[in-house]
């Protein structure tokens, strides 16, 4: 009989020592849940402003991060300018892609809407190559103010993107001063622009040129 209250202790001592090794872990234990940060999941909104990213585990936004995947030319300068025409062509011609490219990355969005504050994100990364005015003027000209879902947003409009220089096929002219550029061209006659003749003007930063101004004649 003894052998046998010995024999059940240690068999009641394994079927405890089992129970709590497949104990589930605690709901609010380090990691656990959706969310491992410990802070609350960006709520389903428009638009979604933040979300956790770097090293130091401040929020970032995500249209910060997109921004910064989108590769601007390098800076104009005086000696850029003194160039052979083309290679001056070349880098207005990169600026209006990269221009386009920056409003499509809003654009490609669902819905296409910005927050009010993230409106400094776009003046800022067009600022690299325009002046702040001139950056400004060109967010209006993609950008309107609405409501989405009783928040006050900014929406890209149904406006084209910069094409004029893209379009030029034939007869490419350019008149460098060192404040303005005056790029000439023919596009197709049955396009936008069957002719181009755009003034650029120009301010001296320093440390670049920005385009301070865009004209068409």
């Amino acid at each position: 009989m003894r052998y046998l209250l010995i024999i059940a202790a240690i068999m009641l001592s394994i079927m405890v020592s089992g129970c709590q090794g497949t104990k589930p872990a605690s709901d609010t234990g380090p990691g656990s849940g959706p969310n491992v940060s410990g802070t609350n999941a960006p709520e389903k909104d428009v638009p979604q402003q933040k979300e956790s990213g770097d090293s130091e585990g401040q929020a970032r936004d995500p249209l910060e991060a997109a921004l910064e995947k989108v590769a601007a030319p390098e800076p104009l300068t005086a000696e850029k300018l003194q160039e052979s025409s083309d290679g001056v062509f070349d880098w207005f011609l990169r600026v209006e892609n990269w221009t386009n490219q920056v409003v499509a990355v809003v654009a490609g969005q669902t819905p296409p809407v910005i927050g009010l504050e993230q409106k400094d994100l776009i003046i800022n990364t067009l600022a690299k190559h325009y002046t702040d005015s001139e950056a400004e003027d060109i967010f209006s000209y993609f950008f309107i103010k609405t409501t989405v879902e009783e928040k006050e947003v900014y929406e890209v409009q149904g406006t084209e993107y910069f094409d004029a220089l893209s379009s030029i096929e034939k007869n490419l002219n350019i008149e460098v001063t060192p404040s303005t550029v005056v790029i000439k061209g023919n596009g197709n006659p049955d396009l936008r622009w069957p002719e181009v003749n755009r003034i650029t003007t120009l301010r001296d930063d320093g440390d670049r040129l920005r385009i301070s101004d865009i004209t068409y004649q």
